[in-house]
This record gives C-alpha cells, structure tokens and sequence, in this order.
C-alpha cells in the first residue's frame, strides 16, 4: 500500500486559493445578454455568491474554519470592505471599479435569492436594471 505524503501547508495553500478565487470571481463585470434589459449577473459571480454566502457556505465556511478564520468576522469584513473606500484602499487587491462591481452583483444574487425564495415582500420593479446594455 503506497503511503501518501500529507503536507498541511500545501492544503491550506488549497483551500486559501480556493476562497481567494471566490472572492475575485464575485467581482466579475456583468454581462449584457440578447433578449433581456440591462445587465445580467455573470456565471461565475453567481457561483463565487453562492459559494460564499449561499447554497454551499457550509463548504466555505469549513474551508474558513480549516484555515483559522471565523466565518462570519471574514464575510463581514469582505462585505465591509467592497462596501467602503478609504486611502488604504488605494493599494488593496480590488479598485474601486471592482468594489461597485461587487455591490452591483451582490445586489442582484440577493435580489433574485430573494425571489427564488417566494418572499412575500418582493419587489417585481427591482428587476428592471438601471443599466443598459
């Protein structure tokens, strides 16, 4: 039976670059598609929002855990971050370009998780995009 090497450090390098690839997909440019008005939410910033803080969060979060990161205290700060600029900012890895990116995407996934969900308090209206292709 062959033994495997088991490197720790090379498993939280994983998993790190995993969530770091979520992260950067949650900030990719909206899409125009043929037939509809505005703006779409691309595919995989609708999965990076799913995986973060949707569907599969209990995946995420367990990444977070293994890595030694609260869940909660790193979406927090994810969202708090993409929400504010500050001279800081000015050398961090999203522009402030990706940061109205982020929100306008996050927007969206919440508004249609909203939806999806068969909220009562559901506003048809905030379909319509305010930007047009």
């Amino acid at each position: 039976m062959n033994e495997r090497n088991y490197d720790p450090a090379g498993c939280r390098r994983l998993l790190a670059a995993v969530v770091f690839l979520a992260v950067k997909d949650t900030v990719s440019k909206p899409v125009c598609k043929k037939g509809t008005k505005g703006l779409t939410i691309a595919g995989k910033a609708d999965s990076a929002f799913e995986f973060l803080f949707g569907v599969d969060e209990e995946i995420s979060e367990l990444y977070l855990e293994l890595l030694g990161w609260e869940p909660e205290v790193f979406k927090n700060a994810l969202l708090g971050v993409m929400n504010k600029m500050s001279a800081f900012d000015q050398k961090a890895l999203f522009s402030g370009s990706d940061k109205r990116i982020f929100r306008y995407n996050y927007a969206n996934w919440m508004r249609r998780r909203q939806f999806l969900s068969g909220d009562q308090d559901f506003n048809f209206d905030e379909l319509e995009e305010e930007n047009e292709c």
